[in-house]
C-alpha cells in the first residue's frame, strides 16, 4: 500500500474513532453512564437529580449534557439543551417580554418547567459550558447560537457586579466566557471576573476554590491546604469507614461531590500524590440500581439532616467521577 494511502486511511480511521468513547477505565464506568441516562425524563428531556425525583437544576442538567456529549449520545444531550432553547423562545414570545436574565436555578424534570425565580450565575455559566462543548464536538456553531449569545450577554452584564458573587461562581463565569473572548466586552468581563476571584478566593476555608483555582486559572495554591479538609466517616449504607474531604473547613462530614471534583483535579494536575487514596475511597461508594446494571455515588455518606442522602445515588458526584475516569475538564471541554 502506498504511503499516501496509509496516511489517508489513518486519518480517516482517526476521525471515526474520535466519535466513540475510549475503553472503560473502571468496571463502574458504563454503569455510571447508564445511571445518568436512567435519570432522563422522556417527556421533558431533562434529568432528575436522583431516582424517583422530579427535582433538578440547570447545573445538574449541564453536567448530564457533558456526559452524554462525551459518550457520543448527542440525542440525549440535545434533548436537554433543546428544553432551555425552547424556554428562551417562549420568553421572547411573551407580551412585553423582559430582558433575558438567565434561567432560574431549580427545575421540575417531570414538567420541564422552572420551579422558582432564583437566578444563579454559576448554574447559567455551566449551561454555557455545556453549549460551548456541544459546539466543539458537534462542529456546529449555528445550533443554539441565540441561546449562547443571550447567556454570554447576561453573564457579561453580571460580571460588572461580580464582587457580590461567590468565588466559585465567578470562576464558572470566567471559564464559560473564555471561548467568546474575541468580543471586547467579554474580554473586559474576563479581566474583572479574574480580579473578583482573586479578591474573594479562600483556599484554606473552601475546597471548591482549590478545584476552580486549578482547573480554571491553573493555580495550584489550594493544594497547600487540602489536608485541612480530610475527614473519615462511617458510611451508613454498609458501615464501611471512608476517607475523603469536606466542602468547608468547618464541616465535620464528607461531601462526595467535592471529593470527586478534587480527585478529578488531582488527576489533571498531577497532584495525585497529595490525595493518594481518594479515587479508591470513592470507588467504595458505588450504589447499584436496576439489578446492578446502573451505579451512582451518593452526595453524603451520613444523612446529616438530608433524607436518604447517604443511600441514594445522585447525578452530581457521579458525573465528576466519570470526568475523572475520562480525564475531562468540564471547565475547558477537553
Amino acid at each position: 500500500m502506498s504511503r499516501v494511502l496509509i496516511i489517508f486511511f489513518s486519518l480517516t480511521l482517526g476521525s471515526c474513532l474520535d466519535q466513540y468513547p475510549q475503553a472503560p477505565t473502571s468496571p463502574n464506568e458504563q454503569r455510571a453512564v447508564d445511571f445518568v441516562t436512567s435519570l432522563v425524563n422522556p417527556a421533558s428531556g431533562l434529568v432528575a437529580s436522583r431516582p424517583g425525583e422530579c427535582f433538578t437544576t440547570v447545573y445538574k442538567n449541564s453536567l448530564a449534557a457533558m456526559v452524554f456529549l462525551h459518550q457520543g449520545n448527542h440525542h440525549a444531550a440535545e434533548a436537554i439543551l433543546d428544553r432551555f432553547d425552547e424556554y428562551l423562545t417562549k420568553l421572547s414570545m411573551m407580551m412585553n417580554p423582559l430582558p433575558f436574565r438567565g434561567f432560574p436555578k431549580d427545575w421540575d424534570a417531570c414538567t420541564g418547567e422552572p420551579t422558582n425565580e432564583n437566578y444563579w450565575e454559576g448554574d447559567n455559566a455551566f449551561l454555557l459550558l455545556a453549549l460551548n462543548y456541544h459546539s466543539s464536538v458537534s462542529h456546529n456553531t449555528t445550533k443554539y447560537k441565540q441561546l449562547r449569545s443571550e447567556l454570554v450577554s447576561w453573564l457579561v452584564q453580571r460580571s460588572m457586579v461580580c464582587e457580590t458573587i461567590v468565588a466559585e461562581g465567578t470562576a464558572n463565569m470566567y471559564a464559560a466566557l473564555i471561548p467568546h473572548s474575541s468580543d471586547p466586552a467579554v474580554a473586559q468581563a474576563l479581566t474583572h471576573l479574574k480580579a473578583c476571584f482573586e479578591a474573594t478566593v479562600d483556599y484554606a476555608q473552601v475546597l471548591d476554590h482549590t478545584v476552580r483555582g486549578a482547573l480554571v486559572f491553573n493555580n495550584l495554591t489550594g493544594f497547600d491546604h487540602v489536608d485541612k479538609f480530610q475527614r473519615t466517616e462511617t458510611w451508613v449504607y454498609n458501615n464501611i469507614p471512608i476517607e475523603a474531604y469536606s466542602a468547608f473547613s468547618g464541616e465535620s462530614f464528607i461531601n462526595v461531590e467535592i471529593s470527586a471534583q478534587l480527585s478529578l483535579t488531582a488527576t489533571l494536575t498531577d497532584r495525585g500524590s497529595q490525595v493518594p487514596k481518594l479515587r479508591s475511597e470513592l470507588e467504595k461508594l458505588w450504589l447499584t440500581q436496576e439489578n446492578g446494571r446502573q451505579a451512582g455515588l451518593p452526595y453524603f455518606i451520613t444523612n446529616v439532616g438530608f433524607d436518604q442522602s447517604a443511600t441514594l445515588p445522585i447525578i452530581d458526584p457521579t458525573a465528576y467521577m466519570l470526568f475523572g475516569y475520562w480525564k475531562f475538564n468540564p471547565f475547558t471541554g477537553q
